[in-house]
């Protein structure tokens, strides 16, 4: 099998080096319709499922908005500290390694309203965003402070206005990455 794979791979290479939009279009088409069906996305959805549920009630703990390199760190960290931490990523890959890790960890946007409920977002007594998208963090920052003022937002901001713009919001703390690796 592996030399019939390396055989089409190599007389398909050129049509897909070329750019030829024919080609492109039946490969494009034949993929559609394999993924799209109901027996394809079912499989997908239930994998997906079982990182889209939490089994515990969360009150007084830590949420980390960005399970990454430097979400799971302090996720870490936290929890040696004696912190109930829930990670929160929209990457099944970043949540399959956070649980794999010991971590609790939900999959989905931390924008998205219908997951605060279950990630007790407004019930938190810090909310951390790791998240590179200036927006999200913006609207997590925004939720937290209007419906929940007591709790502590520390948030990851790329440049001095991002910075400055959490703080006008309400943000407890701001890291400025790009600066401190810097010093």
């Amino acid at each position: 099998w592996i030399i019939v794979l390396v055989g089409a791979s190599m007389a398909l290479a050129p049509y897909f080096n070329a750019g030829d939009k024919n080609f492109y279009r039946v490969v494009n088409k034949v993929s559609e319709t394999f993924f799209a069906s109901e027996a394809w996305k079912g499989f997908f959805r239930r994998k997906l499922r079982a990182y889209e549920r939490l089994d515990a009630h969360y009150e007084g703990h830590v949420v980390v908005v960005g399970a990454g390199r430097n979400g799971l760190a302090l996720a870490g960290m936290l929890a040696e500290r004696g912190d109930q931490v829930l990670l929160v990523d929209r990457s099944p890959e970043v949540i399959k390694h956070a649980i794999k890790r010991g971590h609790h960890a939900l999959l989905g946007s931390a924008a998205n309203e219908a997951a605060w409920e279950k990630i007790g977002l407004l019930k938190a007594k810090l909310v951390i965003l790791t998240i590179p998208d200036f927006e999200e963090a913006m609207q997590v920052l925004k939720a937290v402070k209007t419906q929940a003022p007591n709790t502590r937002v520390i948030a990851r901001a790329e440049y001095f206005r991002q910075a400055l713009a959490f703080y006008e919001h309400g943000a407890d703390y701001v890291v400025l990455p790009a600066m401190t690796a810097t010093q």
